[in-house]
């Protein structure tokens, strides 16, 4: 091997060798990926539990309302007086049991609610008339003859003449039934889920709503929503919880977290020959002290 051939070779080396190692640490590291989308605020849609007719409207259009607070009162009249009834017989059963008297010493009307509103005068008379609904001989028969024997153990009861331990098994099946009703009329309320702005609520008094119908649009103070479409390789090291920081468009950085990864739908026009399409999309959720304009573009960096 000749002098100059030698030296063109230990030249070439001197060129590729550190051409191929700084090639392989490149390719060891990976380079962020760069992601863009808008920043919306985040909406929420309270909507009537059981429906009926508004009572009450307590808040309107711009105003700031409180997590919790009642937005509209729908009208609850008879649930109104099942609960003040069933509370009055209820401290009437607790001070006959706790003053050891008979419970026949409560005033006839109080009483006759007391029997009417026990669990197993309600189960024997829906037995009963179902059993008259199915011309059913033999299941009418046990159905009246549960009926006799309920009113037999509810007027010992009543009388004084069952233990303490009964009337104590009763007390608390009342109150079990009261808070099931306190429930139903809390149903019978609209309230904010968060802080929040009112966007838009048209409801007025009188009006009728169905069960399911939204009453209003709520804004939340202070959080903010992105969507971020990621690729499947970058999915793999994402998970909800994490967290990213991000920059807006004209503005200052802000801290977000990823709420949640799903697939959403392509819209027709990005889909290849019309065909039903999805792509992942990474859901961010932004707290922010500081007001974020609607439609800002952030910009993030996936790990």
């Amino acid at each position: 091997m000749t002098r100059t051939r030698l030296i063109t070779i230990v030249f070439a080396a001197a060129i590729v060798v550190p051409g191929l190692f700084f090639i392989r640490m490149r390719a060891g590291v990976r380079t962020p990926s760069v992601k863009k989308g808008s920043i919306n605020p985040v909406l929420t849609i309270p909507r009537a539990r059981f429906g009926g007719t508004v009572r009450e409207v307590l808040a309107k259009t711009g105003d700031h309302v409180e997590s919790g607070q009642v937005l509209v009162r729908f009208e609850a009249g008879e649930l109104e007086t099942r609960l003040m009834q069933m509370r009055k017989a209820s401290r009437a059963a607790e001070a006959a049991v706790k003053g050891g008297t008979a419970m026949s010493q409560i005033p006839n009307q109080v009483r006759q609610y007391l029997y009417e509103m026990h669990p197993g005068t309600v189960n024997a008379e829906r037995e009963y008339v179902d059993a008259l609904a199915a011309s059913d001989p033999s299941r009418l028969r046990r159905a009246t003859e549960e009926r006799m024997a309920v009113r037999r153990r509810l007027g010992r009861l009543f009388a004084g003449s069952a233990n303490a331990s009964d009337s104590r098994v009763y007390l608390a099946e009342i109150a079990r039934n009261i808070a099931e009703v306190e429930k139903l009329l809390r149903d019978t309320e609209v309230r904010a889920a968060s802080d929040a702005v009112v966007d838009l609520l048209d409801a007025h008094v009188g009006e009728k709503f169905q069960p399911g119908q939204p009453v209003a649009v709520l804004v939340s103070a202070g959080e903010y929503s992105v969507e971020l479409g990621a690729t499947e390789a970058e999915l793999t090291r994402l998970h909800s919880g994490m967290s990213l920081k991000g920059r807006v468009e004209g503005g200052g950085t802000i801290d977000a977290k990823i709420e949640s990864i799903a697939m959403r739908k392509l819209p027709v026009i990005a889909r290849d020959n019309l065909q039903a399409a999805e792509e992942p999309v990474v859901r961010l959720r932004i707290v922010s002290a500081t007001p974020l304009r609607a439609g800002a573009v952030a910009t993030f960096e996936l790990p």
